[in-house]
């Protein structure tokens, strides 16, 4: 990653970007060509994957030009938004079982109860459209964090902003492939005794997330995980933001067992995923910080003792 950095001008992110979007294409055309509709996912894999050098390229071409350096360094986010919508095909050859009730008796364990029925029947429709809305402002948070770190803090703030949701959303999608499900909302339909009861959005709301592209995307939760990490880093660099991020974020998270998205199993793992990519994320910047600039240390003086 170092020597791509140093010879192609690549940040870290746009490796990582590089490297996983060229891995699932090469897997899709060498290894998934049965499946329905890998063609398509495998073009927009590739196409993520020339982003980050192609973008860069016409930074250092054109470097009078800030939009290119803005499209790079934001990048990230499209990214996330396509390759999520291409992984029908990927999931389809890695491991097409749903892993469901798996997930379900581990809430039974853990729990004693299924958290999405039980806060379900507890929030009434005010609170239950409430956090429907704030479910769906997943990237508005993340997003304005990253334009405020972008455009006023400093660049290694938002770089290892960025690092830390590339690794989460990168483990978030292998972990997806692996552990299938399709939440509660579909395996459990059943046993929910009508459907979510709200203002006058809640309906809509719903019916909008049951036509998404792709929907084997429970374990674990990739909206917990991104507003812990959104959260944290808040925290850190813009304080007052915090708190304005603080109740829409609470909310969101309680969004997705109310809006029988996920399974409380989904959340509680995704809070070790975050804690270990921020790390991570924040040892890597205090690494390059190092070495990039050191800190110089004062010399040495040797004095002779003196003669008596």
């Amino acid at each position: 990653a170092a020597a791509l950095e140093e010879v192609l001008s690549l940040r870290l992110v746009d490796v990582l970007v590089t490297s996983a979007a060229t891995l699932a294409a090469a897997y899709l055309v060498f290894f998934a060509r049965w499946v329905p509709g890998w063609e398509s996912s495998a073009v927009t894999y590739t196409v993520i994957a020339l982003g980050p050098p192609v973008w860069r390229a016409l930074t250092r071409r054109y470097p009078h030009r800030k939009v290119f350096e803005f499209i790079a360094s934001f990048w990230l986010l499209p990214s996330v938004i396509a390759a999520h919508f291409a992984m029908e095909p990927l999931v389809d050859a890695l491991h097409p079982r749903l892993l469901d009730p798996v997930l379900a008796r581990a809430d039974l364990r853990i729990f004693g109860v299924h958290p999405s029925i039980v806060l379900g029947e507890r929030a009434g429709p005010v609170l239950t459209e409430i956090l429907l809305i704030c479910y769906y402002s997943y990237f508005v948070g993340p997003v304005a964090l990253a334009v405020l770190l972008y455009f006023r803090g400093e660049s290694a703030q938002y770089d290892e902003y960025a690092l830390a949701l590339c690794f989460f959303f990168i483990s978030n999608f292998i972990l997806y492939a692996a552990v299938p499900a399709i939440g509660p909302r579909y395996y459990m339909a059943t046993m929910f005794p009508e459907p979510l009861r709200g203002l006058w959005l809640t309906p809509y709301l719903d019916a909008m997330m049951r036509t998404t592209v792709f929907a084997r995307d429970c374990f674990p939760s990739g909206h917990t995980g991104v507003t812990l990490t959104m959260l944290t880093f808040a925290w850190r660099y813009r304080r007052p933001f915090f708190w304005v991020l603080l109740p829409i974020g609470s909310g969101l998270i309680f969004g997705t067992l109310v809006g029988r998205f996920h399974y409380g199993i989904d959340l509680l793992c995704a809070v070790p995923l975050v804690v270990a990519c921020v790390s991570t994320a924040a040892l890597i910047a205090r690494y390059r910080g190092e070495t990039r600039a050191p800190v110089p240390r004062p010399a040495r003086t040797f004095r002779r003792p003196a003669r008596t």
